[in-house]
């Protein structure tokens, strides 16, 4: 998957409106880390709004603790890699 096919993906769901889905089941937001960088990309550059500041801290709350899990298994797995190598 390149850049071109991010390009494509964000193309397509910019055109979407995440309100829908989110009107008879608001858990699915909470499922999907990247409806809330849609959202805010639709809505600045389509709708002309603000940012919806809760979804860009409930991603903002995703990435670091994948970060952070990301970190805990390169700091216990990263060793047994180098063996290989």
């Amino acid at each position: 998957m390149g850049y071109d096919d991010i390009d494509r993906i964000l193309g397509f769901w910019s055109f979407f409106e995440p309100n829908v889905i989110l009107d008879k089941a608001p858990i699915v937001g909470f499922l999907n880390p990247f409806l809330g960088i849609i959202m805010n990309i639709r809505g600045i550059v389509m709708d002309s709004y603000d940012m919806n500041m809760y979804w860009l801290w409930v991603n903002l709350l995703y990435s670091f603790v994948f970060y952070l899990i990301g970190v805990f298994v390169f700091k216990k797995f990263g060793g047994l890699a180098l063996e290989k190598l």
